[in-house]
């Protein structure tokens, strides 16, 4: 399903602008997700507010960005550029202090190699 999002969205970013994309997808899931929400044990809490935040900045900046890109460059570069995705996840963990490994260092460096030769 995720490979096929930007295929179809770049179709739809003929017709609309990327903002309109992202609010209109993020409405639709938030309307369905709010149905699963309700029967949730647990609905309410701090990580509400944490969840309201990371999702603005995910869904409503990163998604956004994310479309902006496919309708200017195509669907290859920005699909593979989400691939930096662990990389920064990596790198917040270790900033966090999680012990760095030679595991997540070869990781990184697999992820930075890829995304390198896909782009070039």
């Amino acid at each position: 399903m995720w490979a096929m999002s930007p295929m179809v969205m770049r179709l739809a970013l003929v017709d609309i602008n990327p903002v309109a994309a992202s609010a209109w997808g993020s409405l639709i899931m938030a309307a369905m997700f709010s149905v699963l929400a309700v029967k949730s044990k647990r609905l309410r809490g701090v990580g509400t507010e944490k969840a309201i935040l990371g999702g603005g900045i995910g869904i409503g900046i990163g998604l956004t960005l994310f479309y902006y890109s496919v309708s200017e460059i195509g669907i290859s570069v920005p699909v593979l550029a989400t691939a930096i995705s662990p990389l920064v996840a990596q790198v917040a963990s270790w900033a966090e202090g999680e012990p760095l490994t030679l595991r997540t260092i070869m990781g990184s460096a697999v992820i930075t190699l890829g995304m390198t030769l896909g782009v070039v």
